[in-house]
């Protein structure tokens, strides 16, 4: 059985509060996965005013924390109402890695799927949390409309290396060459500027689609 460090393939993760549990091992059908997946706290459209909550107990700040919490939940829901009325939603893959050439792909209850579902969008990987390398099969299955990616967090994806894998190649996103790139700090981050990610990513989805 074949291990790979957390170092290889999840860099980013400590960095969005994310921790893998246990070892990284090959499976039998030719695919890496952490064993127990990974842990990480639900993502709600509630998290970014908790996690302010939590540091303003810590610093002593509570009624200032929870104006700005209130503010920026405020700010949150109005972002997700952007995109409340569409009828299509676009289908995202959020690829963390791809480190060996497979895939490292957002599944529920992770800061990525709370935005992609904050901005109107579909996580189009089901079946599991946290994160897990997909199977060629599990990639064109999902059929991504759009491919999301982090800049600025670690090993970076280029374009060049994720259009060339053949399972994305296949993929309605692989064939338009269509990919969103933002700042994984900002993206993932869920703080006082969640909101503003939120409608950031709307408009990389949906253009003129969404509205204000």
């Amino acid at each position: 059985m074949s291990e790979i460090t957390p170092s290889q393939t999840v860099g980013p993760f400590f960095a969005y509060g994310l921790t893998p549990v246990g070892r990284c091992e090959w499976d039998p059908n030719g695919t890496y996965s952490w064993k127990n997946s990974v842990e990480s706290n639900l993502v709600t459209p509630d998290t970014s005013g908790t996690r302010i909550r939590v540091v303003g107990k810590a610093l002593g700040a509570d009624a200032r924390a929870e104006a700005l919490a209130a503010e920026v939940d405020a700010k949150l829901k109005a972002a997700e109402n952007r995109t409340a009325a569409l009828k299509e939603r676009k289908r995202v893959l959020f690829v963390l890695s791809l480190a060996g050439g497979k895939v490292l792909a957002s599944g529920s209850g992770t800061a990525a799927d709370g935005m992609i579902r904050l901005a109107g969008g579909v996580n189009a990987v089901e079946g599991y949390e946290g994160y897990k390398q997909l199977s060629d099969e599990a990639i064109v299955t999902a059929r991504p409309d759009v491919v999301l990616v982090m800049d600025h967090a670690g090993p970076g994806v280029s374009e060049a290396d994720l259009f060339a894998n053949p399972a994305i190649a296949q993929t309605p996103a692989g064939t338009v060459h269509r990919l969103v790139r933002m700042d994984g700090g900002y993206l993932l981050g869920f703080g006082p500027r969640a909101a503003d990610a939120v409608n950031d990513l709307a408009a990389a989805l949906y253009g003129g689609q969404s509205t204000h």
